[in-house]
């Protein structure tokens, strides 16, 4: 669940450091921000965004097969 949730980090990044010296702090959140709101490559970022739903997304059923082998109803 914290794999999936450090995906959404976008705050932090931004208010401190704004992807860091040569991009060391940057992550694919604030990529597409960036990408969307700072250059202006909104096809760009949109294709960020698809990547990133489909990384999310297997995550999402790996953790779902793996807790519905934990779980057994009697």
């Amino acid at each position: 669940m914290n794999l999936i949730s450090s995906f959404k980090v976008f705050e932090t990044i931004n208010i401190m450091t704004k992807g860091g010296p040569v991009n060391s702090t940057n992550t694919l959140v604030y990529a597409i921000y960036q990408y969307g709101f700072e250059f202006y490559k909104i096809g760009y970022a949109s294709a960020l965004g698809v990547v990133l739903m489909a990384i999310v997304g297997v995550l999402t059923a790996l953790y779902f097969l793996v807790l519905s082998r934990r779980v057994h109803y009697r």
